[in-house]
C-alpha cells in the first residue's frame, strides 16, 4: 500500500502543467519559451541574451514568500502578440515578493503592458530597479500595478538616471496604490529620440503617471524628467509630489500635476502646463488640484497654453496653479505664472472655492492674460506678499468673504488689488508702496512700518496712524490721499480730523469734511465704493454681507 501511494504522488506531481524552475539565458542565446517563476525563484537573461515569446515571456504566480522571485535582465525580454506582456502574473495569491533588475542597455518590452500585476497584492514587497528601457509598444503601460489596492504591500519603483518608462499609446506607468516611484532618468508617453519625449495620439488622455483611483509617492529627482501626453502625473484622489532642483515635469496638453482630490506638492525644478496645438480641448495648468492643496514652490510653475472647453463645458485656460483651497508658498525667487490667471481658487468650473486659502508669496506670482492671484467664493482668505504679483486684468481679486491682504518689505503689487465683498483688510507690515486698491475696508499700520501712497482711496477703519501735530508721519503721500469713515468707532483716536501725509502733498481726509460732488471728483472711483459700503452697512444695521 505504501508502495501504491509513492507512486501516486508521483504521477500527480509529475501531471503539473507547468515547471516554474529557475532559469538563465547567456550570451548570444534566444529562448523562445515561456518561463514560470514562483516561491524564491531566479531568472537571469545576460547582456546578449534574449527571451523573446509570442505570448507572455515571464508568467509570475504566487505565493513568493521573501525574499521571492528575482529576475535580472541584462538582455532582452520581449513579447510581440498582440495583447502580450513580457511579465505577467497569475493565480491570485496576494503574499507577493519580487524585485526586477532591468539594468543599463537592457530592454523590457510587450506589446500590451511590459509589466503587468493583476493581483491585489496584500503582503510582499515589489520592487522595480529599472536602469535599461521598459516599454510598452502598443496599448498599454510600461508597468500596470493598478490592481495593487490594498495599500499594505511594499511598491518600489525606481527609474535611475539610463532608464526609461515609455508607453507609445497608454499612460507610461500606473504604480498602484501606496507605491513610491523615484525618477531620475525618465518617464514618457510617445515617441523617445535625443533625450526628448515627444508626438503620441493627439485627443487622448494619456499621462505619464497616472495613479488612477489610487495615490502615493512620487519623487522626480534632478535630472529627472516625466512628460505625458495630457498630464505629466495625475490621480483621481490624492496626489504627493516632490520635483527636485533640476526636475521636469510637463503635461503636453493638460497640467503638469493634477489631482481630482487633494494635493502636496514641493517643487524646486520645473512642473508645466501646456497645449498641443493639435487637440480640440486642452488645459495647460501647471498644478491642477481641485480640493485642498499644499504646494511649496523654490522653483517655476506655469500654465503656457489651453484650448477648447473642459467638462462641464466651461472654457479652458491656463493657469500656474488652480486649485479649491489649502495653502500656496511661493518663495523668495521662485515663480508661478499661468497664460491666463497666475493662481485661481475656485471650485475647478468658475464656481465658489472649496475651502479658504492662504497664499505666502516672496517671488514672482503673474497672469499674462488674467489676474495675477483670483480668488473665487466667501472664505476668509489670506494672501501674505513681499513679492511680486502683476496681472493684466488686476494683480489680486479676492472675491467674498472677510479676507486679509498683508504687505511687507519687498512687496509689488503691479495691478489693482480688490478686496470684494465682505469686509477686507491691508495690514502693512513694513515700509511698503501701495497702488491701486478698492473694496477694502480696514487699514492697519504696523509700528514702524511707513505707507507709500501710488494711488488715491477710501477707506472704513484706518487703525495705526502716527500723528504728529496736523501730520500723519507714517503715510508718505506723494500728492495722493485717503479718505476714512469718521463715524467709525475705529478711528475715534483721529479726532474726525483731516490731516496733511508726509512726503511731498496728500492728505488723510475725514469723509464729512467733504462736499459728496467734491469727494466723488477727487478719489472717484474709490469714494463710491466707499459710500456704497456705507449705504450696505446703514441698510443691514451691520457690516456688509459677504
Amino acid at each position: 500500500m505504501r508502495r501504491i501511494l509513492l507512486t501516486s504522488a508521483v504521477l500527480l506531481a509529475g501531471a503539473s502543467p507547468a515547471m516554474a524552475i529557475p532559469f538563465t539565458i547567456s550570451t548570444g542565446v534566444t529562448d523562445t519559451t515561456n518561463k514560470p517563476v514562483t516561491g524564491t525563484d531566479t531568472g537571469t537573461v545576460a547582456s546578449g541574451g534574449t527571451l523573446s515569446t509570442s505570448g507572455t515571456a515571464i508568467t509570475w504566480s504566487g505565493p513568493s514568500n521573501a525574499p521571492g522571485v528575482t529576475i535580472d535582465n541584462s538582455g532582452t525580454i520581449s513579447s510581440s502578440a498582440a495583447g502580450s506582456r513580457a511579465i505577467d502574473t497569475a493565480g491570485a495569491n496576494a503574499v507577493r515578493n519580487l524585485t526586477l533588475n532591468n539594468n543599463a542597455g537592457a530592454v523590457l518590452s510587450g506589446v500590451d503592458d511590459a509589466f503587468r500585476i493583476n493581483v491585489n497584492a496584500t503582503s510582499g514587497t515589489i520592487a522595480v530597479n529599472n536602469s535599461g528601457t521598459i516599454v510598452s509598444t502598443a496599448t498599454g503601460q510600461a508597468l500596470d500595478f493598478n490592481a495593487i489596492a490594498a495599500g499594505t504591500a511594499t511598491v518600489s519603483i525606481t527609474n535611475n538616471a539610463s532608464g526609461l518608462l515609455r508607453s507609445t499609446g497608454q499612460d507610461a506607468i500606473r504604480p498602484g496604490q501606496g507605491a513610491t516611484v523615484t525618477n531620475f532618468g525618465n518617464i514618457c508617453v510617445g515617441t523617445f529620440s535625443g533625450g526628448v519625449c515627444s508626438g503620441g495620439p493627439i485627443n487622448q488622455n494619456f499621462d505619464g503617471a497616472d495613479w488612477q483611483d489610487k495615490s502615493g509617492t512620487l519623487i522626480n529627482e534632478s535630472g529627472g524628467v516625466i512628460s505625458g501626453k495630457r498630464h505629466g502625473t495625475t490621480s483621481d484622489v490624492n496626489v504627493n509630489v516632490t520635483n527636485d532642483t533640476g526636475a521636469l515635469i510637463v503635461g503636453r496638453n493638460g497640467s503638469g500635476i493634477g489631482s481630482d482630490g487633494n494635493g502636496t506638492v514641493v517643487n524646486r525644478g520645473t512642473i508645466r502646463g501646456a497645449y498641443d496645438g493639435l487637440s480640440t480641448n486642452g488645459d495647460g495648468d501647471g498644478v491642477d488640484i481641485d480640493f485642498i492643496a499644499n504646494i511649496t514652490n523654490f522653483g517655476v510653475i506655469e500654465g503656457t497654453g489651453a484650448a477648447g472647453v473642459d467638462s462641464g463645458g466651461q472654457p479652458n485656460g491656463a493657469e500656474g496653479i488652480a486649485v479649491g483651497g489649502g495653502s500656496v508658498n511661493n518663495k523668495a525667487g521662485a515663480r508661478i505664472s499661468g497664460a491666463a490667471h497666475g493662481m485661481l481658487v475656485d471650485n475647478g468650473s468658475a464656481g465658489p472655492a472649496t475651502a479658504a486659502i492662504f497664499v505666502t508669496n516672496a517671488g514672482r506670482i503673474e497672469g499674462f492674460d488674467g489676474f495675477g492671484i483670483r480668488l473665487v467664493g466667501d472664505f476668509a482668505d489670506t494672501i501674505d506678499n513681499s513679492g511680486i504679483v502683476a496681472g493684466t486684468q488686476g494683480a489680486i481679486e479676492m472675491g467674498g468673504g472677510d479676507d486679509l491682504l498683508k504687505v511687507g518689505t519687498g512687496s509689488v503689487i503691479d495691478g489693482l488689488s480688490d478686496g470684494g465683498n465682505g469686509f477686507d483688510t491691508i495690514d502693512v507690515l513694513n515700509d511698503v508702496t501701495l497702488g491701486d486698491v478698492v473694496n477694502f475696508e480696514k487699514l492697519i499700520l504696523e509700528a514702524g512700518a511707513v505707507l507709500d501712497l501710488a494711488s488715491d482711496f477710501a477707506i472704513d477703519q484706518l487703525l495705526g496712524a502716527d500723528i504728529s501735530g496736523d501730520e500723519v508721519v507714517n503715510i508718505l503721500g506723494h500728492g495722493f490721499n485717503i479718505v476714512y469713515d469718521d463715524r467709525d468707532a475705529a478711528n475715534a483716536y483721529l479726532g474726525g480730523r483731516s490731516f496733511a501725509l508726509a512726503g511731498g502733498g496728500g492728505a488723510l481726509i475725514a469723509a464729512s469734511s467733504l462736499p459728496e460732488p467734491m469727494a466723488m471728483a477727487l478719489l472717484a472711483p474709490s469714494f463710491l465704493v466707499l459710500a456704497a459700503i456705507r449705504r450696505r452697512k446703514n441698510a443691514a444695521g451691520c457690516q456688509a454681507p459677504a
